[in-house]
């Protein structure tokens, strides 16, 4: 009798096990539904429920009708492909996708201010990415592409290895870079709000521009910036030392205190530019490339130009 009931005790386990295995198994989910519905509604999705961590998430010609992304998870990726011509919009505060992020949907994404983690590439490539006050964090161990046609606002690179953007990046907000390798590949990308760099590198191809309407901190470390430009309406405020291969001041005012601003090759000011230096030192010029413009605005004091 006891090797039955301890049999009995066995299969009912398993059985067990075997149904969690099976209810915890990732699934593809498709956005399905009739009307304008919130994503936590199981009945929005096919197969019904509520994408659950690890699940991939798909937007199609199945359904159209507009997402209001109400959901905390960690997904596998997320995907819109141009059949879907609705709207998403989010409105949790947190979210992650370990791998891709594709947009291609006709409609308009909107970040609103949410916080999104992406573990894989980054492609929105029709349609309209609105980037609202939110925050995108680029967070992988291998390379990651990314191109955007919109903007973002602000933007985060926490990773252990390579960003690789295919196109010009526009960012709204803040560039913060605290770990990995941010390879400009070969483009300019603008920059409205501050550049931060706490760790990792940016490697020396390409360039960053500032491009912002309201003051501008910039605190980068010791690895070269190819080409760094000024062209604001207002003031960029350079709070560490700086080393790049050509600086221009093209718009606005461009500051260095107590510091080292150190120009490889050329240093340019505009006649729309507004360059000041207070107890810091240029080093490094090429006096044949040390251009003044002769509209442009220069003020040096307690400084030293060598």
């Amino acid at each position: 009798m006891l090797i039955r009931k301890t049999t009995w005790k066995i299969l009912v386990l398993a059985l067990s096990l075997v149904l969690f295995a099976a209810s915890s198994r990732a699934e593809v989910k498709t956005w399905s539904a009739s009307t304008s519905s919130l994503a936590s509604n199981p009945n929005s999705w096919n197969p019904t429920g509520i994408p659950r961590s690890s699940d991939t998430v798909q937007f199609d010609d199945t359904s159209s009708a507009d997402c209001s992304w109400d959901i905390s998870v960690d997904l596998s990726s997320f995907t819109v492909l141009s059949a879907y011509a609705g709207n998403i919009i989010v409105t949790t505060s947190t979210f992650s996708i370990n791998k891709n992020f594709y947009w291609q949907g006709s409609g308009t994404f909107d970040c609103r201010n949410s916080t999104i983690t992406i573990g894989g590439d980054f492609a929105a490539t029709n349609g309209l990415f609105n980037p609202g006050t939110g925050q995108w964090i680029f967070n992988s161990t291998t390379t990651q592409s990314i191109q955007n046609n919109d903007s973002f606002n602000n933007f985060e690179v926490f990773s252990s290895s390579e960003i690789v953007p295919l196109a010009t990046l526009n960012i709204s907000g803040d560039f913060l870079l605290k770990s990995g390798v941010f390879d400009p590949n070969g483009l300019t990308h603008s920059i409205a709000g501050d550049l931060t760099q706490t760790g990792g590198e940016i490697l020396e191809n390409g360039g960053l521009m500032l491009t912002g309407t309201t003051l501008q901190n910039v605190a980068v470390s010791t690895n070269t910036i190819n080409s760094f430009q000024v062209s604001s309406s207002s003031e960029a405020v350079l709070k560490t030392g700086l080393r790049a291969n050509d600086f221009t001041a093209e718009s606005g005012k461009t500051e260095i205190q107590d510091n080292i601003l150190k120009v490889k090759n050329s240093f340019v000011v505009k006649e729309n530019g507004f360059f000041t230096a207070n107890n810091s030192t240029i080093t490094n010029l090429n006096s044949s490339y040390f251009d003044f413009s002769s509209s442009g605005t220069v003020s040096i004091t307690n400084s030293v130009i060598e």
